[in-house]
C-alpha cells in the first residue's frame, strides 16, 4: 500500500511538474494573440473608416441611400470588433491568465513545498505538514482551453490528496486498540478489477469522491488509480471530482464532463450517495446503462439502480458486523484483557451485481446477511463483575449506517446479560460528520466514566480528543474508515513483505519437488546435477549415482491399482530419503524411476550404499504378487561415478541407467555398476 501510496504521490509531483513548467509557455500562448489581436484592430477600425468615408462621397454626390448603407456598414464592422474583443477577452485571455497564475502557484509554491519536504524526510528530520496553495479553475468553455484546465484541476488535486496523506505522517498518531472495519485501499483495488472487466477494451474513466479530505474515500480512491497503473493501463483516469454528497451537484458535473468527454466508459464512486446523480447525468446525456457504474455500499437507490442495469456493481461491507463485533470485541478487552493478534480487525467485503442482488437485499428493501457472516460474529468471552459502559459514536447520514446501528443495538442485547450497556450515540445534530461536535461528545463520555469509546476516524483533527480519552484509561477503538500513518503503513508492509517470503519459499519447494513423493523433482535434478559437476571438477572428488526402478511395477498397478501404486510409490522415495546422509539426495526421474546423488562417494561404496538401498525396499515388505520369486515390492538399480574430467554429468546419469536396464535382464532385486557389459540384444525388463 505504501508503494502504491508513494507512486501516486510521484505521479501526482511528475504531472504537476509537466504543468507547472508551463506557465511561461501559456501566457506566451495569451501574448501570441496579442499582435493579431492588434492586428484585427487596425483592419476593423480601417474598413470602420472606409464605410465611414464612402458615407460621406456618397452624401456629397447625393447618393443617400448609399450613404445610410455605408453608415450601416461602418456601425455593423465596429460592432463586430467590440464584440469578438469582449469574447476574446473572457473566452481567452482571463481563463488563460488563471491557468497561469495557478500554474505559478503550484510550481513556485507547492511543488517546491513537497520537494523540500520530501527532502528533509529522507535526511531523517521530523515531517512537517505541507499546504497546497494553487486551486481549481473553473473550465473555460473552448475545448483546447479546457483539456488544459482539467489537466491543471487534475494535477491540484492529485497534489492535494498526496499533501493529505504526507501530512498524516506527521500528525499525533491515534493510540486506539484496534480498528474494525474494511481495507479502504482494498476496496478501490476491487473496484478497479470489476471496471477492468466491463471495460476490457479500456478507454476514459471519471472518478467520484465525497470528499477529498475524507480518509477512507481517498484511500479507496488510491487503491483504484493504483491497480489500474499496475495492472489496466489502458484504463485512464481523466477527471476526479467531488460531489460532497449531493446528487444535485453529481448530476450537474457527470453532465458536464460527460459533454467534453464523449468517450468516457467507466464511472467509479467512491461512495454511494451521489452516484444516484451521476446515473442522472448519464441519462440526461443519453448514456444511460452504456457507461459502466461501479460504486460502494448497497443502499435502497443503489439496489434499485443495481437491478435497473444502472449501477454495473458494487463493492459492499458488511455495516452489520462492524457494529456488533466492535462492541463486543471492546467488552471482551475491558473485562477480559483481551486484544487482537492485528490491531486492524478487517470485515469481509462482496462485489454485488445484478446476479447476486437477491443474497445481499430482500423486497423489505433492507440487506440481508448470509449464515456464513453470522458464523464470523465476535463472541463475549464471559460476564463482567462489574457494571460495563460502551459507548459507540455513530453517523447517520446515510441507509449504510442502519446496518451498523442494527449491529450495534444486537450487541447491546447480547451483552445485557454480560452486565454491560452499550450505547449507540449521534453527536451531531445535522446528520454530518462534524470534529468539534463529536469532540466535546468525547469529553463529556470522559467525564462520565465510561469504560469504553469507539468512533469512525473520517478526520485526523479527532486523533487529539481520543488520545486524551485514552490517557483517561478508556479504551478506544475506531471503525469503519480511520486514516493510515506512517508508522502503521511501515507495519502493514513488513507484515505482508514476511508473508511474500514465506509465499516465495513455499513457492519454489513446490516448484522444486514432486507432488506424489515430496522428493525433489527433474528441474531440481538438473540444476543440482550441474552444481554436482563443477563441485567434483573443483575438488577433485568422486561422485556416485544411482538409478532406481521398482520391479515389475505395471504389474502391481494392474494388480492394485493406481491408487496402491501411488502409496507404494511414496513409501519407497520416504524410506530411500532416510536412509541417504544429509548431504545426498533423491529425485523422482519418473514414473517409478528415482535417481540418488552420493557425494563424496567412489564406486565401491557407491555399491554397498545401493545394495542397502534395495534391500531397505525389500524390507518395507509390500504385497506384490506379480513380482515373482518375492511376491513383495522390490528395485532394481545401476550406479555410475561422476568424474572430474570433460564427460559432462549427463553422461554418467546414462551410464547408470544402462547399469540398470542389466539389472533387470540379470534377475531384478540387484545392483549393476557401470562399465558393465551388455547382454545380448532384447526388451528392457520391467
Amino acid at each position: 500500500m505504501a508503494m502504491a501510496q508513494r507512486d501516486d504521490t510521484a505521479s501526482a509531483v511528475g504531472l504537476a511538474l509537466h504543468l507547472a513548467a508551463k506557465p511561461d509557455a501559456v501566457r506566451r500562448l495569451a501574448r501570441r494573440r496579442t499582435p493579431l489581436r492588434a492586428y484585427g484592430i487596425e483592419v476593423g477600425l480601417g474598413i470602420a473608416a472606409l464605410f465611414l468615408l464612402g458615407a460621406v462621397v456618397s452624401y456629397v454626390l447625393d447618393r443617400r441611400l448609399l450613404a445610410v448603407c455605408c453608415v450601416g456598414g461602418a456601425v455593423g464592422v465596429a460592432a463586430g470588433w467590440c464584440w469578438t474583443r469582449i469574447a476574446m477577452r473572457a473566452l481567452v485571455d482571463q481563463p488563460l491568465n488563471r491557468i497561469a497564475r495557478e500554474l505559478e502557484t503550484l510550481a513556485a509554491r507547492d511543488i517546491a513545498g513537497i520537494a523540500d519536504a520530501l527532502a528533509n524526510l529522507a535526511q531523517g528530520e521530523e515531517a512537517q505538514r505541507l499546504d497546497v496553495f494553487a486551486s481549481c479553475v473553473e473550465v473555460p468553455s473552448l475545448p483546447a482551453i479546457g483539456r488544459i484546465a482539467e489537466a491543471l484541476n487534475m494535477a491540484i488535486q492529485r497534489v492535494e490528496g498526496s499533501a493529505a496523506q504526507f501530512n498524516s505522517s506527521a500528525e499525533e498518531p491515534c493510540r486506539r486498540l484496534f480498528y474494525v472495519g474494511p481495507d479502504d485501499y482494498l476496496l478501490g483495488a476491487a473496484a478497479a478489477e470489476a471496471m477492468a472487466a466491463l471495460a476490457p477494451d479500456g478507454g476514459e474513466l471519471l472518478v467520484m469522491t465525497g470528499l477529498f479530505k475524507h480518509t477512507g474515500m481517498e484511500l479507496r480512491r488510491r487503491g483504484f488509480d493504483a491497480l489500474l497503473r499496475e495492472r489496466f493501463p489502458s484504463l485512464q483516469i481523466t477527471g476526479v471530482i467531488e460531489n460532497r454528497y449531493d446528487p444535485v451537484r453529481s448530476r450537474r458535473l457527470v453532465a458536464a464532463f460527460v459533454r467534453s468527454h464523449p468517450g468516457l466508459v467507466g464511472i467509479y464512486s467512491a461512495e454511494g450517495v451521489g452516484v444516484q446523480g451521476a446515473i442522472a447525468g448519464l441519462a440526461d446525456s443519453g448514456l444511460g446503462g452504456r457507461v459502466a457504474v461501479i460504486c460502494h455500499d448497497l443502499l435502497s437507490e443503489t439496489a434499485a439502480a443495481i437491478e435497473a442495469g444502472e449501477i454495473h456493481g458494487s463493492i459492499v461491507q458488511d455495516p452489520f458486523s462492524q457494529g456488533y463485533d466492535l462492541a463486543v470485541h471492546l467488552f471482551n478487552h475491558v473485562v477480559h484483557g483481551w486484544r487482537p493478534a492485528e490491531p486492524r480487525l478487517i470485515t469481509a467485503s462482496t462485489l454485488v451485481t445484478r446476479e447476486n442482488l437477491a443474497q445481499y437485499w430482500d423486497t423489505t428493501a433492507s440487506a440481508m446477511r448470509s449464515p456464513e457472516m453470522a458464523d464470523r460474529d465476535a463472541r463475549p468471552l464471559g460476564p463482567s463483575p462489574r457494571p460495563i459502559r460502551i459507548a459507540i459514536l455513530g453517523v447517520n447520514d446515510n441507509q449504510f449506517w442502519s446496518g451498523v446501528r442494527d449491529g450495534v443495538l444486537a450487541a447491546a442485547a447480547t451483552l445485557h446479560d454480560a452486565n454491560a450497556t452499550v450505547d449507540w450515540i449521534l453527536p451531531e445534530t445535522d446528520n454530518a460528520f462534524d470534529v468539534s461536535s463529536r469532540g466535546r461528545m468525547i469529553q463529556d463520555l470522559v467525564r462520565e466514566g465510561v469504560d469504553a469509546i469507539a468512533t469512525p476516524l473520517f478526520d485526523l483533527a479527532l486523533v487529539p480528543y481520543l488520545n486524551a480519552a485514552a490517557e483517561c484509561g478508556i479504551a478506544v477503538a475506531t471503525y469503519n474508515a480511520e486514516a493510515t500513518r506512517l508508522q502503521e503503513l511501515i507495519t502493514v508492509l513488513s507484515r505482508q513483505r514476511r508473508s511474500l517470503e514465506l509465499t516465495a519459499t513455499r513457492l519454489e519447494a513446490e516448484a522444486h519437488h514432486d507432488s506424489l513423493t515430496g522428493v525433489g523433482n527433474r528441474l531440481l535434478m538438473d540444476r543440482d546435477l550441474a552444481e554436482l559437476k563443477r563441485e567434483v571438477v573443483a575438488t577433485g572428488r568422486r561422485a556416485s549415482v544411482v538409478m532406481m526402478d521398482l520391479d515389475r511395477f505395471k504389474g502391481y498397478n494392474d494388480a492394485y491399482g493406481h491408487a496402491g501404486g501411488d502409496d507404494v510409490l511414496r513409501k519407497v522415495a520416504h524410506r530411500i530419503d532416510a536412509e541417504i546422509r544429509p548431504q545426498d539426495r533423491i529425485y523422482r526421474f519418473g514414473g517409478e524411476e528415482f535417481l540418488v546423488v552420493l557425494r563424496d562417494t567412489d564406486l565401491e561404496e557407491g555399491q554397498r550404499v545401493a545394495e542397502r538401498l534395495i534391500g531397505a525396499i525389500a524390507a518395507l515388505g509390500l504385497p506384490h504378487s506379480a513380482n515373482a520369486p518375492w511376491g513383495t515390492v522390490t528395485a532394481s538399480a545401476g550406479l555410475a561415478v561422476v568424474t572430474a574430467d570433460l564427460r559432462p554429468v549427463e553422461a554418467a546419469v546414462a551410464d547408470a541407467d544402462v547399469a540398470l536396464y542389466v539389472a533387470k535382464n540379470a534377475g531384478r532385486n540387484r545392483v549393476c555398476a557401470s562399465p558393465v557389459d551388455l547382454p545380448s540384444p532384447g526388451a528392457h525388463a520391467a
